[in-house]
């Protein structure tokens, strides 16, 4: 065996150790259950994001591998009220019938085949006018993509004037922009006015040997940055970078309102923190109340009762070590892990504890949704829904 190869071993296995001997505190899980169905289950589920007025979440599952740029993930929708999910693939339209490119897409960009991507990392942007609630609803979703190169993703998902909670949208390709190879990106986030694109990169983690080596090494380097950085895509797929002074970059939320439409939050998991970046300097300022948040994983946008974005924004955090967590993630073992979601209001600098628990596998995203909690997870084929939970 190669010594590196050794290497990254001994400490996914000594990960596995650490999991499996915690042991799990109780603690009240209010009533939850397991949304699964018989149309091949969420596989991975680990990111997902709300589209607000219709009972549907956008789900980004994970590729059963992590390990090379062959894994393909999956793209779909689950209906809150059925319980049913719905494959991207089932609600494409064809080519001819696409419609403009999105802003952020790179003209001589070819799109990737749907069911070629290896998706890692979702958001969407609903194109709707708030003073007309009758439609037409339509959202611009953004998903990135590992398999043989690294890229964002465009779709346009397209209710009309239909019925959003009895009519399925249809689905088209919109382009796409090439990221830079070598790299691997783990998650995204629009800006209020869909001008900007903020896209986390946590260097060579994940794929290959090398990167499995880099990625263990991260836990343990516990210094202010260097190992990923954070980057900008603005028109016609310019891609920047705002700062590479980051360690472990994860979870990612674009600021609104006065003072903070320029703040991207990112989660740092490896240094147990969020901090905040300013998309115009590059400029990375630790939050005091985020300064100590176990591992923090995705960071998941809320709405107002009109569908508007909030000052706040919920955080799926581990309570445990990354390097636990990850080692129950990566190989697969069937452990338990606690979690936390918290709910962080930028505008008052406040953090308040939403809801904490226990569940098989690795919570990595928490979204509410009308009266219930929705947790994604790595390595588990389903979506637990909490209720009773407030």
């Amino acid at each position: 065996m190669h010594p590196q190869q050794l290497q990254v071993l001994l400490f996914f296995v000594w990960g596995c150790f650490r999991v499996h001997g915690r042991s799990i505190r109780g603690r009240n899980l209010g009533q939850r259950q397991s949304v699964l169905n018989n149309n091949g289950g969420f596989r991975n589920p680990e990111d997902m994001v709300d589209l607000f007025g219709t009972p549907y979440i956008v789900i980004c599952s994970w590729p059963e591998t992590t390990l090379d740029r062959t894994s393909i993930g999956e793209l779909s929708l689950l209906n809150t009220e059925t319980k049913r999910k719905i494959k991207f693939a089932s609600l494409q339209k064809s080519n001819d019938e696409s419609s403009n490119l999105s802003p952020f897409a790179d003209p001589t960009c070819q799109p990737k085949r749907l069911r070629r991507i290896g998706s890692h990392g979702v958001d969407v942007y609903q194109n709707h006018d708030y003073d007309n609630p009758d439609g037409p609803f339509s959202w611009e979703v953004a998903v990135l993509n590992h398999n043989q190169y690294e890229s964002i993703e465009f779709f346009l998902l397209n209710f009309g004037n239909d019925d959003v909670n009895t009519q399925l949208p249809t689905l088209q390709q919109i382009g796409c922009t090439r990221l830079t190879e070598g790299d691997v990106h783990n998650n995204l986030s629009y800006n209020k006015d869909k001008t900007k694109l903020a896209v986390t990169m946590w260097y060579d983690s994940y794929l290959g040997i090398q990167g499995q080596l880099n990625f263990a090494k991260s836990f343990f380097r516990k210094k202010p940055g260097g190992d990923g950085s954070l980057k900008l895509v603005t028109a016609g797929g310019n891609v920047e970078t705002l700062t590479d002074n980051l360690n472990g970059p994860n979870g990612v939320m674009y600021g609104i309102g006065k003072g903070f439409r320029h703040s991207i939050f990112v989660a740092e998991s490896p240094n147990n923190r969020v901090v905040v970046v300013d998309d115009r300097t590059g400029t990375v300022e630790h939050l005091p109340k985020l300064s100590d948040t176990s591992s923090p994983d995705n960071l998941s946008r809320e709405y107002t009762a009109t569908g508007r974005r909030t000052n706040t924004f919920l955080i799926t955090r581990l309570d445990s070590s990354f390097a636990q967590a990850s080692a129950c993630g990566v190989l697969g073992a069937g452990c338990n892990l606690d979690f936390t979601v918290l709910r962080y209001n930028w505008k008052h600098d406040t953090l308040e504890e939403v809801y904490s628990g226990t569940m098989e596998g690795q919570a990595t995203v928490a979204i509410i949704k009308e009266d219930a909690l929705y947790v994604g997870n790595f390595r588990i084929p389903g979506i637990v829904k909490v209720t009773g939970f407030r």
